[in-house]
């Protein structure tokens, strides 16, 4: 019988059955960023909402952003979408399209890289 020791076992570890995370905005969103990132957009996006530029931000790796919606939320293929731009760090904007289910799942579409400036 085999007991793997926490002390020799690295949280960088990659195996076949575990994905790594990646998020559809940026490759500096990491998974706590990405939990708090996506949390501002469902506010941003929301159709009854304001429309105001939402920001987050995660004291834990110093990353930042914000999200503003852009235009009026649409239906498409059952869900409820909003295009948005998005800024996220220091140095990366983007625009995409933010879509809800109906029961709440939000999916990140047609992310593109914008320049600043």
């Amino acid at each position: 019988m085999a007991i793997p020791l926490p002390g020799f076992i690295s949280k960088d570890d990659v195996t076949g059955s575990i994905k790594q995370f990646s998020s559809p905005l940026s490759s500096q969103i990491g998974l706590e960023d990405w939990r708090r990132a996506v949390m501002a957009l469902a506010v941003a996006l929301d159709p009854k909402g304001s429309g105001e530029t939402v920001a987050w931000s995660n004291p834990k790796s110093g990353l930042k952003g914000k999200f503003t919606p852009v235009g009026e939320a649409y239906r498409r293929e059952e869900r409820v979408c909003r295009a948005f731009l998005g800024e996220i760090g220091e140095d990366e904007s983007v625009r995409g399209t933010g879509c809800v289910d109906r029961h709440g799942d939000w999916a990140v579409l047609d992310v593109k890289p914008l320049k600043r400036g």
